[in-house]
């Protein structure tokens, strides 16, 4: 009976889903009726972004040149696959996404009402839950979900008759079973590396027996060295990795043409003699005692400081929960301190910044390229910044106060080994990662690429 419950609600959220979909979106959706390549992404990725021509707008961070620049020669789609429960507050963003692009659909677009009560009784009616009796009742929700998703993928797939699928977190749910769905229809699938893989602790999240059938044809990575990683703990062929550096990072070529540390701190009520301090928070991904600690050491060091900005940036991924408990330290400590909206441009306060913190955060990659400190507050140092000599551990007020300080006087201890960093991590920042990708596509399409499956 629990089971029986389980599943149902289930059904109900995926019911509710359609519904506000259908009565609040499907008219903002993109009319495309056939397309040759099909982009995935969740709905986070979706900020302002300054671009290279020095024009702010919204769209996809890691996709949005790649999504600009494709659709000059090829028919697009760009899908929201984010299957979490749309709520109230995801309508307006939604929205306002659809609106602004007039490529973006939602996943709930291909997901049929029949399909919803159908793959329900027919668990029922041939006995899948007694059948599983005893697994959890989580393993029976995937099942469902995992047929469900088969049935969306049929029918977004044949009727826009793609060519390839392209995503920007290939191991999200349900992208992992749209690849495995295309894969075994011959339609190849791209994946952008989107952020540091830290390793081996990818390994053990995604162990071989829940990958193997789910990795696309091809992953583009950022860098030598991610390449690497893949190889030793992964199990990809070197095939299936094409080094392409990331589009994102196209922006960090044209930065000091584009940005200006004066326009963010005037912009921002920042004193111009303040030296900023830009902490990359990841509340998200840790327990309510991680963040007391890190947010106690944080703000306890730069209390001692004089002439400093703590700036904040929080993850997309972060709840209201997080921002009332960064805002309650920000009011019971004497440091100058500002929390950036969740979708203000990231590059533009790296740019500004005169050091980073961060735990394992992509940031601290990126504050490397921008020739920053860095500062690293996981001791297990998953992002391997202090292992490449390029960041410092922290695990203390007081050492995070010394820290800073010399940090801030000079940082030729950390910027000595920068640029053997990037070049092994960024390939190359040189503004064509996004050219290089795209011609990758247009090979695919052509034939030229034939795709590796194991």
């Amino acid at each position: 009976m629990k089971v029986f419950v389980v599943v149902a609600i289930q059904v109900l959220i995926r019911l509710k889903d359609k519904i506000m979909y259908d009565l609040f979106l499907s008219r903002y959706s993109s009319d495309i009726k056939t397309a040759d390549i099909a982009f995935f992404s969740a709905p986070m990725n979706w900020r302002q972004y300054l671009h290279k021509n020095n024009l702010h707008y919204f769209s996809d961070v890691m996709l949005g040149d790649m999504i600009e620049e494709t659709k000059k020669s090829r028919i697009i789609l760009c899908i929201d696959s984010n299957f979490e429960s749309i709520l109230s507050f995801d309508i307006t963003r939604k929205k306002k996404k659809f609106i602004i692009s007039k490529n973006w659909t939602g996943i709930q677009k291909y997901i049929s009402y029949h399909d919803i009560f159908t793959i329900f009784f027919d668990i029922i009616l041939n006995d899948v839950i007694d059948k599983h009796s005893n697994l959890k009742c989580n393993r029976i929700t995937h099942e469902y979900l995992e047929r469900l998703i088969e049935k969306t993928a049929f029918r977004l797939i044949n009727q826009h008759k793609l060519k390839i699928l392209f995503f920007s977190c290939e191991d999200c749910f349900p992208n992992f079973l749209l690849i495995d769905y295309a894969k075994k229809r011959n339609i190849p699938c791209i994946a952008l590396q989107h952020g540091v893989v830290c390793f081996p602790l990818w390994a053990k999240v995604y162990p071989l027996s829940r990958t193997s059938g789910f990795l696309p044809d091809i992953t583009c990575l950022y860098g030598e060295a991610d390449k690497e990683n893949f190889l030793e703990y992964g199990i990809h062929s070197p095939e299936q990795l094409i080094i392409t550096g990331s589009p994102r990072y196209d922006i960090i070529y044209h930065a000091d043409r584009i940005y200006s540390r004066e326009k963010f701190c005037t912009g921002n009520n920042i004193p111009l003699n303040h030296q900023i301090i830009l902490w990359t928070t990841q509340s998200h991904g840790m327990t309510d005692e991680e963040n007391i600690r890190q947010l106690n050491l944080v703000f306890g060091a730069c209390d001692g400081i004089p002439d400093i900005t703590l700036v904040i940036k929080q993850h997309p991924g972060e709840r209201k929960k997080h921002y009332r408990l960064i805002q309650s330290y920000r009011r019971r400590h004497s440091c100058n301190s500002l929390i950036l909206p969740k979708d203000s441009d990231t590059f533009e306060a790296l740019y500004a910044s005169n050091l980073v913190i961060t735990f394992h955060s992509t940031t601290g990659r990126e504050a490397v390229a921008f020739k920053k400190p860095l500062i690293v507050l996981d001791p297990q140092d998953w992002g391997g910044y202090c292992r490449e000599d390029v960041g410092i551990l922290v695990s203390s007020i007081q050492e995070a106060k010394q820290v800073i300080s010399r940090l801030l006087r000079d940082d030729k201890e950390l910027a000595v080994n920068r640029e053997k960093y990037i070049s092994r991590y960024f390939f190359a920042i040189d503004g064509k990662s996004t050219e290089r990708v795209v011609q990758l596509i247009e090979k695919v399409l052509s034939d030229q690429v034939k795709p590796v499956t194991l």
